[in-house]
Formats: structure tokens, sequence, C-alpha cells
């Protein structure tokens, strides 16, 4: 009942930051969705969000399970997103603002799959490559040398370099 009572809290939480990014409802059936979350909840969390997600690399860029498990969670159960409103975030005005500058720097590629891919996995890369090899465009370069699946993606080195631009804008 502990874990089940955690899980419901996770899965609150969350919801009200999905919503405060303006989603309607969690929908993992569509894979681009799971992407979208996954990344959307790194770079809100590396905006000084915490929300406990541990982020490690995996085929995608960066993966949490534990956040994959309470979407799941979430979508099993729908009526959390809607309790969502009945809470208050700690610190909600930080929290908000922080999402609306994540969504200012994101702009119009905040619902698009392969740019928040690109974006959260050079950022990734950035925080744990040794310094001389975290800057644009040497990440991006290696970016392609992990993840070969990306030059197959239409104009990838135009979203590399505007992925690159908005890092600088992220902090």
């Amino acid at each position: 009942m502990e874990n089940n009572t955690n899980e419901n809290q996770n899965g609150i939480i969350l919801s009200r930051i999905l919503k405060h990014l303006g989603f309607v409802g969690v929908f993992m059936d569509d894979f681009d969705n799971r992407l979208k979350y996954q990344k959307l909840i790194y770079l809100t969390q590396n905006l000084g969000v915490g929300l406990g997600y541990g982020y490690s690399w995996y085929v995608r860029g960066p993966y949490s399970p534990a956040l994959t498990r309470t979407l799941f969670h979430i979508k099993d159960n729908p009526e959390l997103f809607n309790q969502a409103e009945t809470i208050k975030l700690g610190n909600e005005e930080a929290v908000i603002k922080r999402l609306e500058h994540l969504k200012s720097v994101l702009g119009s590629n905040f619902d698009d799959p392969n740019y928040l891919e690109v974006i959260a996995s050079l950022h990734y890369l950035r925080t744990t490559l040794p310094p001389g090899e975290s800057k644009c465009p040497q990440i991006g370069v290696r970016l392609l040398t992990l993840k070969p699946d990306l030059k197959n993606v239409h104009n990838i080195q135009k979203i590399i370099d505007s992925a690159c631009k908005d890092l600088t804008k992220f902090n």
C-alpha cells in the first residue's frame, strides 16, 4: 500500500508539471508522446525543477525508467491527472517561471520529438563529457557518432545547430 501511495503522489506531482506544460492527459500508446514526456521532463529537471527522476543514456538519449513507470501509472489511473488541480507545488511560482522559460526556449520545437531528442541528448552529453569535448558543434558530431540513426532525420544538421543555439539560452 505504501508503494502505491508514493506512486500516486508522484503521479499527481508529475501531472501538475505536465498540465503546466500544456498537456491535457498522459497518452502512452504513441511512441512520440513517450519520447516527448521523457525529454521534456529531463529538460525541466535540468532547469532546476527537482522531480527526482534519474536519467541514463539509452537508445534515444537520456532516459528514466522511473519516469516511464510513473507515466504508465498515470495512464492506468487517469484520475491522478485530474487530481493535479487540487495541489499546489512548493515554490509553484518559481516552477511555473522555469516551465515558461523552457517553453519559450523550445518555441515551435516544443512538440517536435526529433528536436527534443536532439536537444536533450546534446544537453546530456554536454554535462557528461570532459570540458574540452562538451561544446557545440563537437557534441553534435559526437551525438551523430553515438546515434547514427539520426543521420536519417530530415535536416538533422539544421536541428543540431538550432538545438546548440537554444542550449545557450537554457541556463
